[in-house]
């Protein structure tokens, strides 16, 4: 067994970080998309949240920008009827997280 070799590969996934949100405020009813910008996305792997609300159709376009689906609003603020905000934490993850608090604001629009 003189041939044998073991090797140590360190196979710690990029950070991911998360530095702004455009356009930062959108209805309740979501829908709209809103570019996300920061560091160590990933096709197929990186997912975001509003809040408690998971994000669908996550385009990523490079490492560091991704576009996505803001989700709508569910339960108790999606049936108001007057003025009414709404700020969530986004938050995106692949494996590792990265939050910006308040970063959206979901609005109710007459």
């Amino acid at each position: 067994m003189d041939d044998l070799e073991i090797v140590d590969l360190e196979c710690d996934p990029p950070d991911v970080t998360l530095s702004s949100v455009s356009p930062a405020t959108g209805e309740f009813n979501g829908g709209n998309i809103v570019t996300l910008t920061g560091t160590g996305f990933q096709q197929g792997v990186t997912t975001v949240q509003f809040g408690t609300l998971a994000a669908n159709a996550i385009n990523v376009i490079d490492s560091t920008t991704l576009q996505v689906r803001v989700p709508r609003v569910t339960g108790a603020a999606s049936g108001k009827v007057r003025r009414a905000d709404m700020r969530v934490d986004v938050t995106v993850q692949n494996p590792g997280s990265a939050t910006l608090p308040s970063a959206y604001t979901y609005t109710l629009t007459q």
